[in-house]
């Protein structure tokens, strides 16, 4: 294979490495010429046998511009891959991450010159990153307050019991007033601001977390036929500290009380429940194993957190795509747009929800505040983005393989609702996906790694 010459190779900027090439006329015309001649060969001309017609009949046949075209397209295919291949291997020597890459013709003089064929090859850089500062990494401590809010193993392991009991149980109606373990069918009226809906004959197990505390507590106490009216303040979304109040007008249809009271019993009595767990012994052990579990990977989630917000301050900063990070302000401020109307609160206090900032006492009315905090967010998120790249091209040593890739788009086109895609996205969009989500993993998996090594 003959290499075009490289006529000039410069950083057109901190981000576009650009080489131009030479395809030399001792080398172009004989391909040009042979190319021409094998088009000419396939070209029918009534009245003589396939390419045996003189030539100025043969080009009489023939489409020029699409014959240019084909030329273009092979010349370009023959000598552009080699040339990309080196230029590629130019910025990679010196630890940069490519980001796309293209061949530019010369669309006003043309790419055929006096002296051959001319190209460039064009490739767009991610902004040159410094990783020396990961050696400075450590090993975080958890703070208490890095984790979340939740149950202690004693609260846990008596919740999923009453979750148990109740699946297993048989329900008698034998119930006079609900208690906390009754399974209660309702007719209610559920109003939100003027919006009022009605549920007819809905039931509910009391005890297994299936309704609000809030709720349940209005519930218990009632007898048969009796109607209620209370309000409760729930949360607008689930996890949200803002709530709103919802008014319930209740009526009890009915009645059911468990027939078993305790693990003991359902496991004596229930053939379905020993299918699960064979003794309540080993089921209570299922959960504390279950909740160590969880608690490992709170813990490693939380310490993973600690690291990317490490890694985020020790990295200097460096130019981002203005281009990607305003689309997606834009993409993300029309999305909370969105959840404010269905939610009928502020554009800030959907900010606020959706736990793009951290803030949390403070009133964000003004638009340019709120677009401040969006773009702070996309900011550090694209930071991120960009370092992961970065460190899975030059540290990681396992690089994906296509193989890999293949079984991933495979699964992704068969579920892509699993995957949180748009089941009309395009193979070669989900394609992208994939790989921008298998690199990520693999880069930030690289990160824990070495930390934990340190």
């Amino acid at each position: 294979m003959i290499m075009p010459k490289v006529i000039s190779s410069k950083y057109d900027s901190e981000t576009s490495y650009v080489v131009e090439y030479l395809v030399e006329n001792d080398t172009y015309k004989p391909w040009r010429a042979r190319l021409f001649s094998q088009i000419l060969q396939n070209v029918e001309v009534p009245g003589f046998r396939k390419g045996k017609a003189p030539e100025n009949l043969a080009l009489q046949q023939i489409n020029q511009a699409a014959v240019e075209d084909t030329i273009l397209r092979e010349t370009v295919s023959k000598f552009a891959d080699e040339a990309l291949a080196e230029a590629r291997k130019v910025v990679q020597s010196e630890n940069r991450v490519i980001r796309d890459q293209s061949i530019d013709l010369d669309s006003e003089a043309g790419p055929e010159t006096s002296e051959g064929f001319k190209f460039k090859v064009v490739l767009s850089l991610l902004p040159k990153i410094d990783l020396d500062p990961l050696e400075k990494l450590t090993l975080p401590k958890i703070d208490p307050k890095d984790l979340p809010d939740r149950l202690s193993i004693e609260d846990f392991i008596s919740q999923e019991k009453s979750k148990f009991l109740a699946s297993f149980n048989e329900y008698e109606e034998t119930g006079e007033i609900v208690t906390a373990k009754s399974r209660v069918t309702l007719n209610l009226t559920e109003t939100v601001e003027k919006e009022t809906k009605d549920i007819k004959d809905r039931s509910y197990t009391l005890g297994v977390k299936e309704l609000p505390v809030e709720f349940e507590n209005n519930l218990i106490g009632l007898k048969t036929n009796e109607q209620k009216d209370f309000n409760v303040d729930l949360p607008i979304t689930s996890g949200s500290k803002k709530t709103q109040l919802i008014k319930y007008s209740v009526t009890v249809k009915k009645i059911l009380e468990p027939k078993f009271n305790n693990l003991e019993d359902i496991f004596s009595n229930s053939v379905e429940a020993k299918k699960q767990f064979p003794s309540p012994e080993k089921f209570v052990d299922f959960l504390k194993d279950f909740y160590e579990k969880e608690t490992e990977n709170i813990n490693n989630e939380a310490k993973q957190r600690k690291i990317i917000q490490e890694v985020l301050k020790l990295i200097p900063d460096f130019n981002l795509a203005n281009d990607q990070v305003e689309a997606e302000e834009t993409r993300i401020l029309g999305a909370l747009e969105r959840q404010a109307i269905e939610t009928g609160v502020s554009l800030g206090q959907a900010l606020i929800n959706s736990g793009i900032t951290d803030i949390t006492n403070k009133v964000l009315d003004d638009k340019i505040d709120i677009k401040k905090q969006v773009n702070q967010y996309l900011v550090k998120e694209f930071k991120w983005i960009y370092i992961l790249r970065t460190v899975y091209e030059i540290k990681v040593d396992k690089k994906i393989e296509p193989s890999e890739l293949d079984t991933i788009v495979q699964e992704m086109s068969k579920k892509p609702q699993e995957y949180g895609i748009d089941s009309n996205l395009e193979t070669d969009r989900i394609r992208d996906v994939a790989f921008d989500r298998l690199m990520r993993n693999r880069a930030a998996s690289w990160i824990f790694n070495f930390v934990e090594e340190k």
